[in-house]
């Protein structure tokens, strides 16, 4: 309720996405709130499954705005998973990602570092030409869906300079967000 008042009162002072503030925090903290919501709002119809990684620092990021993110994406698996045969399973990991190159121009700024935080779902996939727009506002596929969802994500995540990567077939989507390490982060 505080984080969606947070929210709400900035979203009303035209404060965007795009511009997040930035405090430290836990992010299994935040993801397992994440969980907690989506476990009550399918009343354990899907098994929800974590796969932390506890040696994990502290990120910097706008937790208010990565948990309406990874919120969004979660909620999309876990409805995606409760269509698929057999019993729906979502699960997030988290890990170290080295070597990943995050870049703004053509010159890819090479990081040691970032923090990969991954969504799976084992739902009915994404066809191709649905995963070329899935990010695009007002793009969806729900009936009565707004297609906010995913673009709000994907502002985010760009606020925050880290990436999405998306990978999809029957049986398996995943969505893995990276977040860069600022140099002050290493554990």
């Amino acid at each position: 309720a505080h984080r969606i008042e947070r929210l709400v009162s900035r979203l009303s002072a035209f404060e965007l996405f795009s511009s997040p503030r930035r405090d430290r925090f836990n992010i299994h903290e935040l993801l397992d709130k994440v969980l907690i919501a989506e476990e009550a709002a399918h009343g354990g119809a899907i098994r929800l499954r974590r796969a932390y990684d506890p040696s994990l620092p502290e990120i910097l990021g706008d937790e208010d705005h990565l948990h309406e993110a990874f919120q969004n994406i979660v909620r999309n698996a876990a409805e995606a998973a409760s269509e698929s045969d057999g019993g729906g399973q979502v699960t997030l990991q988290t890990a170290f990602e080295t070597g990943f190159a995050f870049s703004k121009t053509r010159n890819a700024k090479r990081l040691q570092r970032a923090i990969r935080v991954t969504i799976e779902d084992n739902g009915k996939g994404i066809p191709p030409r649905q995963r070329e727009q899935m990010f695009d506002m007002f793009s969806s596929t729900k009936a009565g869906g707004r297609g906010l969802g995913l673009s709000v994500v994907s502002e985010v995540v760009a606020a925050h300079e880290g990436r999405i990567k998306v990978e999809s077939r029957p049986g398996q989507t995943r969505f893995s967000v990276f977040l860069p390490m600022k140099q002050d982060q290493r554990p």
